[in-house]
Formats: structure tokens, sequence, C-alpha cells
């Protein structure tokens, strides 16, 4: 479980819209009956064959473009030790109780620009060596388990690799003119 954030601006919309397309799209029955303008049966299409890489030239291009689209359009705050928010004293929970997530999980520009804000005043002195190396000792005194093979040098990295994908995803959201549909 987590928070799953999903970034929507044109370039996601238009991708959409042109699945959408793909997936309303009429199919024939052979040469004759695409020559005849008659359809046949309708093959069964879905989203998932996207999600699977496609079946056909255009989902399999599609697939592929949606796949590249994931990795900038899209983060994830895992509910567990690695949560950049319960990192910083955030909660992605609260957001939605103060109405800055609204009921149908969107939060506008409004509010990316103030997590962003927020992200810049925490990061240097939550996000540090000298925090997280202190924060993975109390974790570990609380007897919250870590792999054997991973120390506090490698929570540091982590955090501070997750908080520079955190305020680049912001960035991103408002530099395209976007909005958020999450999943908390």
């Amino acid at each position: 479980m987590g928070a799953d954030i999903y970034l929507y601006d044109k370039r996601r919309e238009d991708l959409e819209a042109r699945i959408k397309e793909w997936l309303e799209e009429p199919t024939y029955d052979g040469i004759m009956a695409r020559l005849l303008g008659r359809f046949g049966d309708r093959e069964e299409r879905s989203i998932v064959h996207i999600w699977q890489g496609g079946i056909d030239k255009t989902s399999k291009a599609l697939a592929k473009e949606y796949q590249e689209l994931e990795q900038t359009h899209y983060f994830r705050d895992s509910y567990n030790e690695s949560n950049l928010f319960w990192r910083m004293g955030l909660s992605w929970w609260a957001l939605l109780e103060e109405g800055s997530i609204d009921e149908n999980g969107i939060a506008n520009a409004e509010t990316v620009q103030r997590l962003l804000d927020e992200y810049n005043q925490l990061h240097e002195r939550v996000l540090s060596k000298e925090a997280t190396t202190a924060w993975f000792a109390g974790e570990v005194e609380k007897g919250t388990h870590f792999d054997p093979d991973e120390g506090p040098d490698d929570w540091v990295k982590y955090f501070q690799e997750k908080g520079k994908e955190f305020a680049e995803f912001c960035q991103r959201t408002l530099d395209n003119n976007g909005y958020w549909e999450c999943s908390v």
C-alpha cells in the first residue's frame, strides 16, 4: 500500500484520448468486410492490453508510450519505513482531511506548489545525512526490521534520491500546467 500520484497534463490527456480511440475502434471481419464497411464481431479490447504491452501494432506503440510516460508522470510513496512524507513529518491522509486533495482525489497546482515549498523548507534538515542516520538508529532501537545488508548510508542515499524525485515531479507538474490524481 502507498500513495500513488499520477501527473495529469496535456501529454497524458493526449495519450489517454488515443488509448480510448483504440479501445473504441471498430474492427472488421476480413478484407471484403473492410472494403464494404461491414463490421464483424468486435474483438475484446481492454486497457489491460495496454498495461500488458499491446496486442497489435497500434496498441504496442501506445503501450510503449504509456510505459515511458509512467517514468515521469507517476510517483509512489509506499506506506512503510521508506515513506518520504512520513520521514518529513507530513501525511498524505492529512492532505485528504484538510481538502488539499479533493473528494475525487485531485490535487491542484496550488497544492503541488505548497508541497514543493514545504519540501524545499524541510529537506536539508530532515533528509540530511545526520538526521537520517539518527532516524535509522531510532528505528532500529524501536525494532523496525531492515534488510541486514542495508545501513544508514543506504537510507541517506534513498531518501535524498526520493526527495529529489519528488521535487522534480512537483516542478514538472507546475511547468506543464498539470494537476495530480491521487490514490492515497
